[in-house]
């Protein structure tokens, strides 16, 4: 009697193909020119890597919370007692870029087996995942960042969830503080509601009063406000007041004058909020939801996430230096959320579609199907998805990379994509326009400068704008037209190829009948 093998799946060769996409940029794809390849944030992680030693209690509070990736190589590099210069340290960081995003493939491969998904699912997942513009290109050319370590770090913790491993769980969430701090709220609710009931225990026939989501949201939607108070703006320049209690809207040590175009952009921006947040949890006991997390069985693991948040705090008091200036977190989400964010009307979609490629359209397109999923996933999943949608309306896509592979298995788990109008032309449209948002095939001339010195005038001007035109932070209103007439274009052309037309779908439900 023969024994059939089972059929092999070239899925699991992934990390193969990452690795060797990893290669051929290492060897052939450019560097970023400006400071000899370490760009801007990338100077000071460059400095901590070659002398670590000599500057803990000398760091600003802000890039405290940013030096896990760099502190980790410089150590690394003592042990192995290799020298440590700029090359050295460029070309390790390079080297760990290498690493981690293999790392993240490994893990995508092991969650796609935990969630059992369908053959086309995973793929799909790891084209969301892997090409696009960070992943595929940003990391290879702007290597000294914190961005990649962030999102194996998300990767892992969603492994860490569904394999029940809650010691690798803390851990990596302990790391993120001092890599990507927005990602210890997604490791502490991994943690606190692993053992949690199914989303739907929490929902009621009642719906919930809008006013409720607005009281809600008022820390974060003061943020928002505060940027328009057009009188404090005027005082503040008049009378020379620290320039950190307000935020400019184009260059720095720029003031512009409040514009009627900025309010309204920030109104759509409220209302998409208060509006999300009520669509998802107009039915949401939040009651409930309270005194379930004060219960014995959550009670102790909050405890336990307490004492983590009181050991990482005094051990970021030990590298940094509160004399330091900083960017405080009043001024991160005024600057991020409320500043250059309301720029031009519905900044936060265009550059999330650009940053991240097709999915998000998919999203845009399967909202309703998603959000019934959301409700019949575990509440670990429903609460990550919020706080992805808070941090989503940002002036670019990067803050929400260590959430990003939640959202991707949320959407991929919605969608049929049996039920597709032609699935065929799906698939080498979603691969091909994730390619072109990647831009891995666009040759960028910048001007270059020489470590630490970088380049901070005429950002919203070319050459610079061919690199910065991919994050909304720096773009001009040229490059967000364009972005955005693409993103217009490319939604409108997977809608027709996923979308049944409703004569079709009638006439197929009649002969079924």
């Amino acid at each position: 009697m023969k024994i059939q093998n089972a059929k092999f799946d070239y899925f699991n060769l992934t990390p193969l193909f990452v690795l060797l996409w990893c290669l051929f940029s290492f060897a052939c794809l450019p560097i970023l020119p400006v400071a000899s390849g370490y760009g801007w944030d990338g100077v000071f992680y460059g400095k901590v890597v070659m002398d670590f030693g000599n500057m803990i209690g000398n760091i600003d509070s802000y890039h405290a919370n940013r030096i896990f990736p760099a502190v980790l190589i410089h150590y690394i590099y003592r042990i192995l007692q290799l020298p440590l210069n700029l090359e050295t340290a460029l070309f390790g960081y390079r080297v760990y870029n290498i690493i981690i995003l293999v790392g993240s493939a490994i893990f995508w491969v092991l969650i796609a087996k935990r969630l059992s998904l369908l053959p086309y699912k995973k793929w799909i997942g790891f084209c969301a995942l892997f090409i696009n513009y960070p992943m595929l290109n940003l990391h290879f050319f702007y290597p000294a960042l914190t961005d990649g370590t962030a999102f194996f770090i998300g990767l892992i913790m969603m492994y860490s969830y569904l394999a029940k491993k809650n010691i690798l769980l803390l851990t990596v969430t302990m790391i993120t503080y001092f890599c990507w701090p927005a990602g210890i709220v997604v490791g502490l609710i991994l943690f606190i509601y692993s053992n949690a009931e199914s989303i739907s225990y929490f929902y009621k026939k009642k719906n919930t009063s809008i006013i409720i989501f607005f009281l809600l949201l008022s820390p974060f939607l003061a943020f928002m406000s505060f940027q328009f108070a057009g009188s404090i703006k005027e005082f503040v320049v008049l009378y020379d007041l620290p320039k950190r209690i307000i935020r400019w809207y184009s260059n720095v040590n720029s003031y512009d004058h409040i514009k009627y175009l900025h309010l309204i952009n920030a109104i759509c921006n409220v209302i998409f909020i208060v509006g999300m947040f009520w669509y998802v949890l107009k039915n949401f006991d939040i009651l409930k939801f309270i005194t379930y997390t004060f219960k014995k069985q959550n009670f102790s693991k909050l405890i336990i996430s307490f004492f983590i948040l009181v050991i990482l705090v005094v051990t970021k008091k030990i590298l940094y230096s509160s004399d330091l200036p900083s960017l405080s977190p009043f001024e991160y989400f005024s600057y991020y959320f409320a500043g250059v964010n309301v720029r031009f009307p519905l900044q936060f979609i265009v550059y999330q579609i650009t940053y991240w490629g097709p999915i998000i359209i998919l999203f845009i397109i399967f909202f309703k199907d998603i959000i019934k999923q959301l409700k019949k996933m575990e509440l670990p999943f429903f609460l990550i998805f919020l706080y992805t949608i808070l941090f989503s309306i940002n002036s670019e896509g990067r803050p929400i990379i260590s959430f990003y592979p939640f959202i991707v298995v949320i959407i991929i788990q919605a969608i049929d994509f049996s039920s597709f109008r032609n699935l065929k032309l799906f698939t080498i449209l979603f691969v091909s326009v994730s390619f072109i948002y990647s831009k891995v095939w666009f040759p960028l001339q910048l001007p270059s400068t020489l470590f630490p010195e970088s380049i901070w005038t005429d950002l919203d001007k070319f050459p610079m704008q061919w690199y910065l035109m991919n994050f909304g932070l720096f773009t001009n209103k040229q490059m967000y037209l364009v972005h955005a007439a693409l993103a217009v274009v490319f939604f409108v052309l997977f809608y027709f190829i996923i979308v049944k037309p409703k004569k079709l779908i009638l006439s197929v439900n009649y002969k079924d009948n």
